[in-house]
């Protein structure tokens, strides 16, 4: 059977894509005798024996040094494609063409084999085509033409290891019985040593016969439809294997971003609060000393949130990838947007806890070292957005210690004004819509020494911003509470006598000896140890009989007990899940407003059998009982030592 092999010495390695036939020596053009054979898809039974079938059915390129599968090349080598045309029909074809598609950017030329002739060349659309025309005119049913292509790589090919591809099509194609098959791609690696160094030779924003800003920025009122001139310059050794520009804007100020004249856009999406849009170079990888720039025109959104608020866009010179100096890529500029129409910020509701605390003259009163909250809602009644959310909040510092970040917002700052400890918190939903509302809660924390007596407190609070609001008049509200410590010749107490316990002057100290690990008691078998405490009431209202709940592993444990004092005692004792538990009840009361019960020691006793080598134990603390107290999320404390065999 006839071979469409081509007539070369194809024992150098190489990345081949061959047909169906077995490889034997064939002289280019050579037509065998063929004997009757089993009709295909190639040759099918109603073909005419006038029809031919041009594909290529074998194609190789130098192999080099391979990477990922892919023959491996440098810039500048010379190296071959090899390529076999087929004639698979039935009658002969007019003529035999190679057309050689390669990236212009890797490959500008390449070299005719003998007993073929190039008869066309060019380069359109980024893309060098040769046309080889055989010498020997068409081909006969069943006979091949092959042939090796020398070329080589650009000296200036793009930096970095790229894959480039060429294509490879049996011509013509008109008249071909079956041209879906007349064409193979394949693809090598070029690697370049050398870099390109794309950056910003212009960068400016439209600014003639606009209004200015202070700081001598350009200003754009909502709708208008500025832009922005650059101009990318390449300054390295080697072309770019392509030319983009990225533009990174505030989505709730601008849309609508615009290619200039020989670009396209090939990426717009939005990345948190920001538009980003890329945009291509048509004519694509960008030669050493060569510019590349245009005007990109977007639009001020009629909807962007009121008042003058500053703007920052950013532009990258893509790819960033193997440029040699990829800082000089990003540029940036400010302007200011400008919304005619207002917003109207409030804070529509400030109200402390209330639930499970004491209260005097109707409002809340928490004892030292509580942690009650405050919750806030902020409203914009405006008919734009505002360009942000956030609110001012403070609390006397000489009774509150501080506060925590609500859930859904950021701590911009906080700091002390005269007697006062200020926050600033800022919505992580950005701008505030018409109508629509914020909301959030701080838990603020008692001073565990705020002046005696019952004392009345304020919660100030501020929506922000200000500027360009349109009625500042109902930005602030003031809310009320009260903060009760016993002693001194302070109001008396408030109602609602609610307690809040929680444990206080906990200690386990390194005992017989002294011994620590990690920076905790260490004890061996059968030595004892101690935890004390005190129980702590920050609530209004007083506490009786408060106990204490201490559970060990019951491998680290072998007893705890009282014996130091009379006022507390062990009332019970028990073992499940691992662990040996023990309550300890105090014979007094603890009044509200930051009392203390006596210290409580509790001795515990290392068993002869510990676990191995060096091991933690926990011990779990809980004061009791929860009932009337005002805050459960204060009860448990815990308490390390460790163990050795």
């Amino acid at each position: 059977m006839n071979d469409p092999s081509p007539d070369l010495d194809l024992s150098t390695s190489a990345d081949a894509t061959r047909g169906p036939l077995s490889r034997r020596t064939l002289l280019a053009g050579s037509a065998f005798a063929v004997p009757a054979i089993a009709l295909t898809t190639s040759t099918p039974a109603s073909a005419a024996s006038t029809d031919w079938d041009l594909t290529i059915s074998y194609v190789a390129i130098d192999s080099g040094t391979p990477k990922e599968g892919l023959p491996g090349h440098n810039a500048g080598d010379n190296l071959f494609i090899d390529a076999t045309a087929y004639n698979a029909g039935q009658g002969a074809s007019p003529q035999t063409q190679l057309v050689f598609d390669f990236d212009a950017n890797y490959v500008s030329s390449v070299a005719a084999y003998p007993g073929w002739v190039e008869i066309s060349k060019a380069t359109t659309n980024g893309r060098f085509i040769s046309t080889m025309q055989y010498s020997g005119g068409g081909l006969a049913a069943k006979a091949s033409a092959a042939g090796r292509w020398y070329f080589q790589l650009r000296a200036d090919a793009p930096s970095g290891s790229n894959v480039t591809a060429i294509g490879v099509s049996a011509r013509p194609t008109a008249g071909d019985a079956d041209p879906s098959n007349n064409n193979v791609t394949k693809s090598l690696y070029c690697t370049q040593s050398r870099t390109s160094d794309l950056t910003f030779t212009y960068f400016a924003l439209e600014s003639d016969n606009l209004p200015i800003t202070s700081d001598g920025r350009s200003q754009y009122s909502a709708g208008y439809r500025p832009f922005i001139d650059f101009s990318l310059k390449n300054v390295g050794d080697v072309r770019t294997p392509l030319t983009g520009v990225q533009f990174d804007f505030d989505l709730n100020y601008v849309i609508d971003v615009a290619a200039p004249s020989g670009w396209t856009i090939s990426k717009s999406y939005t990345n948190g609060s920001r538009l980003v849009t890329v945009m291509d170079y048509s004519a694509g990888g960008l030669p050493t000393g060569q510019q590349a720039g245009g005007r990109v025109f977007y639009t001020i959104r009629d909807d962007a949130p009121g008042g003058s608020v500053k703007q920052t866009v950013t532009a990258v010179a893509l790819p960033t990838d193997g440029d040699a100096t990829p800082a000089n890529n990003t540029t940036s500029s400010t302007f200011y947007t400008y919304q005619a129409k207002k917003y109207d910020l409030a804070v529509s509701s400030l109200e402390p806890q209330t639930a499970n605390v004491g209260t005097t003259n109707g409002r809340p009163t928490y004892g030292p070292d509580q942690s009650p909250f405050v919750l806030f809602a902020v409203k914009n009644s405006g008919n734009v957005a505002s360009p942000t959310a956030s609110i001012q909040i403070d609390f006397a510092s000489a009774t509150v210690a501080g506060a925590t970040t609500p859930d859904g917002w950021s701590v911009r700052t906080s700091y002390f004004s005269g007697s006062r400890i200020v926050y600033v918190f800022d919505w992580s939903g950005g701008p505030l819509k018409p109508g629509q509302t914020a909301t959030g809660g701080t838990i603020f924390k008692i001073q565990g020494d705020p002046p005696f007596g019952t004392n009345e407190n304020t919660v100030n609070a501020t929506a922000l911003p200000t500027d360009g609001d349109a009625s500042t008049g109902d930005n602030a509200k003031i809310s009320t509470f009260y903060v009760y410590r016993a002693g001194g010749s302070g109001g008396s107490a408030p109602v609602n006598q609610n307690f809040d316990i929680q444990f206080a002057d906990v200690s386990l100290p390194a005992s017989h000896g002294g011994n620590t690990y990690n920076g905790y008691a260490l004890f061996r078998p059968n030595i004892e140890g101690y935890t004390e405490f005190t129980i702590h009431n920050g609530g209004v209202g007083t506490v009786t009989n408060p106990t204490a709940v201490l559970s060990f592993p019951a491998s680290q444990v072998a007893d705890a007990y009282i014996n130091d004092t009379t006022q507390w005692t062990k009332v019970a004792e028990w073992a499940e899940n691992g662990r040996k538990g023990y309550r300890f009840r105090y014979s007094g009361s603890v009044a509200g407003g930051g009392q203390r019960s006596a210290l409580c020691r509790v001795r515990f006793r290392i068993p002869s059998t510990v676990p191995g080598g060096t091991a933690p134990a926990k011990i779990l603390m809980t004061a009791e009982p929860i009932q009337g107290d005002t805050f459960l999320t204060n009860n448990n404390a815990e308490q390390t030592y460790y163990t050795i065999a």
